[in-house]
């Protein structure tokens, strides 16, 4: 319970002292200086946020993909099943069969 009061309180010390999370003063002062770079850093940032998201969501279509495939083929498999066990076979056979 302590440790937890004593995050808790950590967290709200820094959030409430924004100059201790300021960048360092060279990167401040290039970032100011330069009109596209903040654009720049807004880019990469949204690159590098989206690419996780782009990511499971390729590999979640291929899954999916692959489990509806499966699903098609063992369809045609039990339809191929049921034709061929579903087929009475003649009478006349049988019973020509029998008396010879």
């Amino acid at each position: 319970m302590f440790r937890r009061c004593l995050v808790a309180a950590a967290t709200i010390l820094i959030a409430a002292l924004p100059q201790v999370v300021w960048a360092c003063p060279m990167c401040a002062e290039t970032v100011a200086a330069d009109d596209n770079l903040p654009k720049a850093y807004m880019y990469s940032i949204l690159f590098m946020m989206g690419m996780p998201a782009i990511l499971a969501s390729g590999f979640g279509f291929a899954f999916y993909r692959l489990v509806k495939k499966q699903q098609a083929l063992h369809a045609a498999a039990m339809a191929a099943v049921a034709e061929t066990q579903s087929e009475p076979e003649p009478v006349e056979e049988l019973v020509g069969s029998v008396a010879d």
